[in-house]
Parts: C-alpha cells; structure tokens; sequence
C-alpha cells in the first residue's frame, strides 16, 4: 500500500496509467466471466443451440464491457445521449 502511495505523489500520471491498465484488465477480464457463464447457462439450462447461445452470450459481454470501462475505468462525464451514440 505503501508503495502505491509512494508511486502516486512522485509520479501522478503513471499512477493513473497503471489505474487504467488495472481497471480495463478487470473489466474484461469479468466481461470474459459473463461470456463463458451465459453460454454455459444458455446451452445446458436452456438447450438453447450453442450457436445462438453464443451470439447472445458475446453480445451481452460486449455491452457490460463497454458500460463498464465507461463507467469505471475512464470515469466519463458525458451526457446520456453522448453514451448511445459512442455505444452505437
């Protein structure tokens, strides 16, 4: 903790960039989490066929990506019509 510390008065802007780096490595790296458990959940709760299951699973993965590095990594301040249109 001390060493974060440390990293974060001498030297802010590396200190925010290892942040990022940590942060967009979270997200999808839980994004990955939701891909594999959906498709698992789809195919064997469902018996949905695994084609369409993953097309659903990948979709639902891409989106919480999105809202998540928007939300947690890069903090955006943007306006809601802003966000549909760089989503879209």
């Amino acid at each position: 903790m001390r060493a974060l510390e440390l990293l974060k008065a001498k030297h802010p802007e590396t200190y925010d960039k290892a942040r990022k780096f940590l942060l967009y490595g979270l997200v999808g790296g839980l994004g990955t989490v939701l891909n594999t458990g959906l498709l698992w959940l789809l195919t064997t709760g469902t018996a949905m066929h695994y084609l369409l299951a993953s097309v659903i699973a990948t979709e639902c993965a891409i989106i919480f990506n999105f809202l998540g590095n928007h939300t947690v990594t890069f903090r955006a301040t943007l306006k809601e019509r802003t966000l549909w249109r760089q989503f879209l």
